[in-house]
């Protein structure tokens, strides 16, 4: 049986090897956990990282008001398709 596959947040912002992501879902409910493994579409790759830090943001002064519940992840590495006669996948150190 595959693993469920859930969206906890989207991207908000890229540095290096490191992303931040604005979590989606229920407040009362987070669903993401500091360790917890990640796993992000590309469209040409699958990355996969590790949650670093929680935070939430202040935004009340700004035009959307409230919080933003954001989290960090450390890019560990990719899943990527080679080809060379025959297709297969493999999980490359490092995010390209």
């Amino acid at each position: 049986m595959a693993p469920e596959i859930r969206l906890i947040g989207r991207v908000v912002a890229v540095s290096g090897t490191r992303l931040t992501a604005q979590l989606v879902g229920d407040a009362d409910a987070p669903e993401a956990n500091v360790g917890m493994l990640v796993r992000i579409d590309t469209g040409t790759s699958a990355a996969f990282g590790m949650i670093s830090a929680l935070r939430v943001v202040d935004t009340a002064s700004s035009a959307d008001g409230g919080e933003k519940r954001l989290f960090d992840v450390d890019l560990l590495g990719e899943l990527i398709e080679r080809r060379n006669g025959t297709t297969h996948i493999v999980f490359q150190r490092g995010v390209s």
